[in-house]
């Protein structure tokens, strides 16, 4: 599947609603400040690279909202082996899972769209995050995956 295909089959297969944290609001949490009310935020490369640390934060629900979001961006950036966007990306895709879970929340065509940008980050040559993406494959996301129950 080409980098291309991957974002449009990412962003037709997370269909869920507006997320009930925005990643400002765990990035404010991570930071130890009072998260804001919720307003309208707008995922693009800024507000990512802006608020990342949010991502081990958001609940299961927000977090799926963001995931085609970060899916994209990792893709685009792949060669930039210091982006810490694309190493919270991966990091939330590897156990241990939460409570309540997230990677359990994934259904079976969007678990082929997260395996689909692994398999990419993981054994696209350009790729300066090729460990990362293995390592998640490995633990959780492939047949037999080490953490997986």
């Amino acid at each position: 599947m080409s980098p291309e295909e991957i974002i449009v089959l990412a962003k037709s297969t997370f269909r869920v609603a507006p997320p009930g944290m925005t990643l400002r609001q765990g990035d404010e949490i991570d930071s130890s400040y009072c998260a804001d009310a919720r307003k309208e935020e707008k995922p693009d490369d800024r507000y990512l690279e802006a608020y990342f640390c949010g991502v081990p934060h958001l609940d299961a629900g927000s977090w799926k909202y963001y995931l085609p979001h970060l899916i994209s961006y990792a893709i685009r950036h792949r060669q930039d082996g210091g982006s810490l966007v694309v190493s919270a990306f991966l990091q939330s895709l590897r156990p241990p899972d939460r409570e309540p879970p997230r990677l359990a929340t994934v259904t079976k065509e969007e678990e082929k769209v997260v395996v689909a940008v692994l398999e990419f980050l993981g054994f696209e040559k350009s790729s300066a995050h090729q460990e990362e993406a293995l390592q998640a494959l490995q633990e959780y996301w492939t047949p037999g995956a080490t953490y997986r129950k």
